[in-house]
């Protein structure tokens, strides 16, 4: 008879070869949750201990996963990355998601500067595909220089030195709201600050 590792009971063994340490496939499973939850709890401890990733403020009290102490240290390390990389750009290549240059640490072929620029160029496709519109595959940077730079909304220069989230960065626009079926194409899009495009929401642009 055998004793079971999470149980405890009794049972006897099935099968010949390595002897086994559980009474059935539950207890098993069982057990290898509880290591992995385990593992997982020790590594998210010892990430805490370090403190915030930006400014490596105490995160008691935050929830056992957060690696930022605010909001806004969140939001500093990614202006502070955008910083760096205008100033340690030399290649000339340009962000397809923001339009500032891509840092000559990046692999030849990177199209972003960034994690973040990525992570939002492909949610507005992935928006756009969930509403089963029409999606091209372009670059920020080649709908901003069409336009001039200038905001479509505000018809005001865009600062291209500005880095998001300022509110006066720039940013895409879809004229036709991908919410009220507009396409994520580039007779669709537009140059506009960002503050001007959270002001315009969902609403859909009126020409005057």
């Amino acid at each position: 008879m055998l004793s079971c590792a999470e149980c405890s009971a009794e049972f006897t063994t099935r099968a010949a070869g390595r002897p086994q340490r559980f009474c059935s496939h539950g207890c098993k499973r069982v057990n290898d949750n509880a290591r992995s939850n385990a593992a997982k709890t020790a590594r998210l401890a010892a990430r805490r201990r370090n403190g915030c990733r930006f400014c490596g403020s105490s995160l008691a009290g935050m929830r056992m996963d957060a690696v930022w102490c605010s909001l806004a240290c969140s939001l500093r390390r990614h202006v502070d990355a955008q910083k760096n990389t205008r100033r340690d750009a030399r290649s000339g290549r340009l962000c397809v998601g923001c339009g500032l240059t891509v840092p000559d640490g990046h692999i030849a072929s990177a199209r972003f500067c960034s994690a973040a620029c990525r992570t939002r160029v492909a949610s507005r496709k992935r928006r756009a595909l969930k509403r089963s519109v029409a999606v091209e595959d372009f670059d920020n940077a080649d709908v901003f220089n069409r336009d001039e730079w200038i905001c479509q909304l505000c018809r005001q220069l865009v600062d291209s030195g500005v880095s998001w989230p300022a509110a006066m960065s720039a940013s895409l626009d879809h004229i036709l709201p991908l919410f009220h079926g507009g396409s994520h194409t580039l007779d669709n899009v537009q140059l506009a600050h960002l503050g001007c495009n959270m002001r315009k929401g969902a609403r859909v642009q009126v020409v005057v």
